[in-house]
């Protein structure tokens, strides 16, 4: 993610962390929907990248542990 795309974002109202070291590609919505998987959401995509969508309680609190410890 570059300045400019951070920016826009925040400027939406989204908590956008980047963490270069961590290879987490999830999309969090709500506390409560996660998309998953090795698509770069922000970015470009081959046919080999895969995303699943989960609505999980427990999967969420989990990543945003991971992310925000």
């Amino acid at each position: 993610i570059n300045d400019e795309q951070y920016e826009f974002l925040q400027s939406t109202g989204l908590l956008i962390t980047n963490k270069p070291k961590l290879r987490l590609c999830t999309i969090i919505i709500d506390k409560s929907l996660v998309w998953y998987g090795s698509v770069n959401a922000l970015g470009f995509y081959s046919d080999k990248d895969n995303i699943i969508k989960l609505k999980d309680d427990r999967i969420v609190a989990e990543m945003l542990n991971v992310l925000f410890g």
